[in-house]
């Protein structure tokens, strides 16, 4: 919250001038989501505004403009990313896979045969055991998100792609370990 205020300060803007929020959902870790949801959440019913949710690894991905195989991948501990893979021609971006939580070696079996540009915090980790070609790229590192989600918001706000709070949720791609620790012990 101090950083949002801090934000508001700067830019000389009044909370109540906002007309939507846009926010990651996921994937994630989970009190990160938790949080970042629970600000969104508390920000859209305080307001009444509708908010644009979306997925990290599509933010991620839809900054790579060269044309081919996108492969946005997260760090998702217990030596497993989460991915999905995208395919770019032109100003079209396609998502071919469902994100999810997959070891690199499992993901790497699956990718095309074609070169594949990698990208993100999980790639820049495993990009060894990923490289699926010889012409395989490892493009950036760090997922740098709120620029480009800002673009994304836009234009889904102007074709009505919105979400009201109660709609909101995390796109969680595994349980959590305190959840999967649970599920062994029942």
């Amino acid at each position: 919250m101090p950083g949002i205020q801090s934000l508001f300060f700067e830019l000389d803007w009044k909370i109540g001038e906002l007309d939507g929020i846009a926010v990651v959902n996921g994937p994630g870790s989970f009190t990160g989501l938790r949080i970042g949801l629970s600000v969104a959440k508390g920000l859209l019913y305080a307001l009444g505004i509708p908010v644009v949710a979306a997925n990290a690894l599509e933010v991620a991905a839809c900054q790579v403009r060269a044309e081919g195989w996108i492969c946005p991948a997260m760090d998702a501990r217990r030596g497993e990313i989460f991915t999905s893979l995208f395919y770019r021609r032109g100003a079209d971006l396609a998502q071919r896979t469902e994100p999810r939580s997959i070891s690199p070696q499992a993901w790497r079996s699956e990718l095309p045969a074609e070169p594949v540009r990698f990208c993100g915090p999980g790639a820049h980790l495993y990009f060894d055991s990923l490289k699926n070609h010889a012409d395989s790229s490892l493009l950036f590192r760090d997922f740098l998100l709120a620029r480009t989600l800002a673009l994304l918001a836009e234009e889904k706000f102007r074709l009505g792609e919105v979400l009201q709070g109660n709609d909101l949720k995390a796109a969680y791609l595994r349980p959590s370990d305190a959840e999967a620790k649970s599920n062994k012990k029942n």
